[in-house]
């Protein structure tokens, strides 16, 4: 997906990040941020309320 104009209010959060599944706990984060394929994105596009 490209995601553009994107508007957050509130905190500043990641838009995109991915994740280590887990069978006990929160899952470990593996990374955040525009990645290839699967989040596209440029963080010129991201504003915050």
């Amino acid at each position: 997906a490209t995601l553009q104009n994107i508007k957050i209010k509130g905190k500043k959060v990641d838009v995109c990040q991915w994740s280590q599944g887990s069978t006990s706990g929160e899952p470990k984060k593996l990374g955040a941020g525009p990645s290839g394929s699967l989040c596209k994105y440029s963080t010129s596009t991201i504003s915050y309320a």
